[in-house]
């Protein structure tokens, strides 16, 4: 049976959603293609908020917006002709960080009051303008039956709020305007708040909120909007933790186990060990949470799952982990000439279906895709990037081992691993688990051209292992042993029966061995931009990237799901340059043949007419020479005689040399008259 609190919420939703998606028109959800790239070029226009982004939509620089339109951008959006929306529920939630590590917020009754401070209603009216929801869970209702309904929940009202902060010993005792601080029973020290000034939704909420601490006498450092990278500096990667209060958001995956990959105990790294503080930056250490996190990690059953998610909302409400905000119900835009664009659940049009479909509309393929994000990047090694702008990009460029249907996030599809078998397994030790065995494509190709093979996989699940990084971590923990069968088959077995332990170890972007292997230890501070290996298996290679400005990609012609249309029209566009090319030698030859032949006919006709011109002096020549003949064939007569009457051999040989000298003259004479 429903519990009643539960359809209440659940119908709200639904009215929501149905104040502004009549206005809508409903995007066509057809089957995606499950090959490309079908466009030529990708190019990521680099925004810093979302409404310079959109006039770059309406002036056509770029064809796609990654982030949702602001709220009052969306009826102008519907009535631009050159621009379509899709909407879709984000899977994903936004929310007020604590510090769990840092005076005043690792009091709990602090903790409560900033919670009592949070006007939820004015945020999903005021903010959203019903493209969004208020949240009381990390677990956005979008999740169903995995979002628990009956958790404590906090009120807005200052009242509420100041009492929590009377019972937890913050009073104004002398009489300042300033709570005293119930230790040292001076005033407070500020309480250091960042927020968020790329996103305005955060923005104005995270101003709200330090308004009314100011109101109740709290001191406010940093409450002015700041850049992105200054708060993830002082967030999540400063090791001294100076901060208290930050307006933070995720993007989750379709199981609620980031509960636990994002705040169990194990999960923060106070001493940056990791290069950052992990994902539990927030610093909330809670062994009763712990139990149930890892219940919801390692339970086969969903009833077992089910009950460690509910359990671990209940307690993260009470504790005030975080103070969950919003969900966003975003309408994402684009440009009407270009189709092929997918709606995914819980993400939208910007999705990686979108960019493998996409293509201009009054062509069947080509054409260069300008995708706007909201916010540059900080790194592109997959191994260390956490933000989702990052993974805007790398997603086109690695490849993970399988996928699933962007319409439907239960049913996973094969991709690189075009299929496999789950079997029980008993580990030596009598741990049950998994056993899954992968099997491959043969035919995919690193963009260097190095071929994959099933070693890859191998050597990134070992590789992250070894060197315990954060990210993937998750992904790789109930890993007991890999079996590498031959080049397109590996076995993977877990010492855990776990309800997600198939979709853990499909959490970690497949990495080429040839060349990380040489990176070993150093990855955190690797770059593979500057090394030239940003190498994956994906639909896109890396070009160019140029900070604050834009990266480039281009198709990958040798992707192994490359359509065969675009194939056969790279072969027939192959071949034609080959004939054009051997039409030009022709044309060429044929040329140097013309002008050989017009050579020969002017020498022919120029020696016919020295021929001409010279036939009186040959007439001439030939009658001397005929004498001259004559005269030799009498000498030849009076040397015969003469040699006849010699009776020495000297003599002989003086006589032959006179008439070799005599012929020699001749030849030279008749020769020279040729010339």
């Amino acid at each position: 049976m429903i519990k009643l609190s539960k359809l209440i919420k659940t119908v709200k939703l639904l009215l929501l959603i149905s104040l502004f998606l009549p206005i809508m028109p409903a995007m066509a959800q057809e089957p995606p293609e499950k090959t490309g790239p079908w466009a030529d070029e990708l190019f990521f226009k680099i925004f810093l908020s979302p409404e310079p982004e959109y006039l770059a939509l309406k002036t056509g620089e770029i064809n796609l917006m990654d982030w949702e339109l602001p709220a009052e951008k969306v009826a102008d959006a519907l009535a631009d002709p050159n621009i379509m929306t899709a909407s879709a529920e984000d899977l994903g939630y936004y929310e007020i960080d604590i510090n769990h590590q840092r005076w005043p917020t690792s009091d709990l009754h602090f903790r409560r009051a900033l919670a009592h401070l949070v006007d939820k209603s004015r945020i999903e009216t005021d903010i959203l303008q019903g493209f969004g929801y208020k949240l009381e869970s990390v677990v956005p209702v979008v999740m169903g039956g995995w979002s628990n309904p009956d958790i404590m929940t906090y009120e807005f009202s200052s009242e509420l709020a100041a009492a929590e902060l009377e019972l937890g010993g913050f009073v104004d005792t002398d009489s300042d305007g300033i709570r005293n601080d119930p230790i040292t029973g001076e005033n407070m020290a500020p309480v250091i708040f960042y927020i968020r000034i790329d996103d305005p939704e955060r923005k104005q909420a995270g101003e709200w909120l330090a308004t009314g601490l100011k109101a109740l006498g709290v001191p406010i450092e940093g409450e002015l909007a700041v850049e992105r990278s200054v708060c993830s500096q002082a967030v999540m990667l400063d090791a001294a933790g100076e901060w208290n209060v930050y307006t933070g958001g995720w993007g989750i995956g379709r199981d609620p186990d980031h509960l636990t990959d994002l705040y169990h105990s194990k999960e923060y790294d106070p001493d940056v060990i990791g290069g950052w503080r992990g994902y539990n930056y927030n610093g909330f250490m809670n062994s009763t949470f712990d139990h149930w996190a890892d219940i919801l990690k390692t339970a086969s059953t969903f009833e077992d799952v089910k009950e460690a998610a509910y359990m671990a909302q209940e307690i993260m409400a009470e504790q005030v982990t975080v103070i969950p905000l919003y969900g966003h119900i975003g309408v994402k835009a684009y440009r009407k000439e270009w189709t092929g664009l997918v709606n995914q659940v819980g993400q939208g049009i910007n999705s990686q279906w979108s960019t493998l479909n996409m293509h201009l509309e009054d062509q069947a393929y080509g054409g260069i895709i300008e995708y706007g994000i909201k916010s540059d990047i900080e790194t592109l090694n997959p191994l260390t990037a956490a933000w989702t702008y990052t993974w805007e990009v790398l997603q086109e460029i690695y490849e993970s081992p399988y996928t699933y249907n962007p319409y439907d996030l239960s049913e996973d599809w094969g991709w690189l691993a075009e299929s496999w078998e789950i079997e029980d397994w008993t580990s030596s030790t009598g741990v049950d688990g998994i056993k899954v065995t992968f099997h491959f494509v043969e035919d995919a190709k690193w963009h260097d051209g190095t071929p994959f093979t099933a070693e890859d996989l191998k050597f990134t699940y070992e590789y992250i292992t070894e060197y315990g990084i954060p990210r993937y971590l998750p992904s790789v923990q109930f890993i007991e042993e890999l079996v590498l069968v031959d080049d397109y088959t590996l076995e993977v077995y877990q010492n855990t029966t776990s309800y997600f332990a198939f979709h853990y170890i499909n959490g970690v972007p497949v990495l080429p061995k040839h060349i990380w292997e040489d990176v070993g230890a150093d990855w955190q501070d690797y770059d593979p931009v500057a090394e030239g290996t940003l190498i994956g298996l994906g639909p896109w290679k890396f070009v160019e990237y140029v900070p604050g400005e834009y990266v480039h990609l281009v198709a990958n012609e040798d992707y192994y799901k490359y359509p065969t249309i675009r194939q056969q029209a790279i072969e027939i566009a192959t071949l034609e340059q080959q004939l054009a090319d051997t039409a030009f030698l022709s044309e060429e030859t044929a040329k140097d043949i013309a002008t050989l032949s017009a050579q020969l006919s002017t020498l022919e006709s120029s020696t016919r007419q020295l021929l001409e011109a010279s036939a009186d002096d040959i007439e001439s020549l030939s009658s001397e020479v005929s004498s001259l003949l004559s005269g030799v064939s009498s000498l030849e007569t009076d040397i015969s005689s003469l040699r006849s009457g010699l009776s020495s051999a000297s003599n002989i040989g003086y006589a032959s040399i006179v008439i070799a000298i005599l012929v020699g003259v001749v030849a030279i004479f008749i020769s020279r008259r040729e010339t």
